[in-house]
């Protein structure tokens, strides 16, 4: 970052990291930083839309991931974006989108209905959805979900499966 301030990407990794590391506080800041530098980045909106979610901020995580959502319109913003709409009454809406995720064959479905149960706190089907996500080896699942499976009881059991310390 020292060599390139305005790399999104690096930003966005950092913020992650710090995420992951409960520093929820600045990887909020970095966020904002990285869409200070361009405002529709998808990666930096669905991933501050999902830290307000984890933060109970579940209208400004729905403006934020239906923004990114209508950037980028993909399984894991779909499921992250349909439970936002249930947490703040637009259910036709959410569970409208839901089902479609759940009857196509989107990439990263799986990712979708991990975000979507955890962010409505179905921990144990996160934890099914997430074990055929694994199966997929969806290389951003871990960086998407870990922060939101991390303190519930399926997450060692996950952590196992990757090889990971639980």
């Amino acid at each position: 970052l020292e060599n390139a301030p305005l790399n999104r990407l690096y930003r966005h990794h950092l913020a992650v990291s710090l995420r992951h590391s409960g520093r929820l506080l600045e990887a909020e800041a970095e966020l904002r930083k990285v869409l200070e530098i361009d405002g529709r980045y998808t990666l930096a909106l669905g991933t501050l839309g999902a830290l307000c979610a984890q933060q109970g901020r579940f209208l400004e995580g729905l403006k934020l991931t239906e923004s990114a959502y209508t950037i980028d319109p993909s399984a894991p913003l779909g499921g992250q974006l349909a439970a936002l709409l249930l947490n703040t009454g637009a259910t036709s809406r959410g569970v409208s989108l839901i089902d479609s995720i759940k009857s196509g064959s989107a990439c990263a479905a799986s990712v979708g209905l991990v975000l979507f149960h955890a962010l409505l706190g179905q921990f144990a089907e996160a934890a099914h959805y997430a074990e055929r996500a694994i199966e997929e080896r969806y290389p951003p699942f871990i960086a998407t979900t870990r922060p939101l499976l991390i303190s519930t009881p399926q997450w060692a059991a996950l952590a196992r499966r990757m090889n990971l310390p639980a």
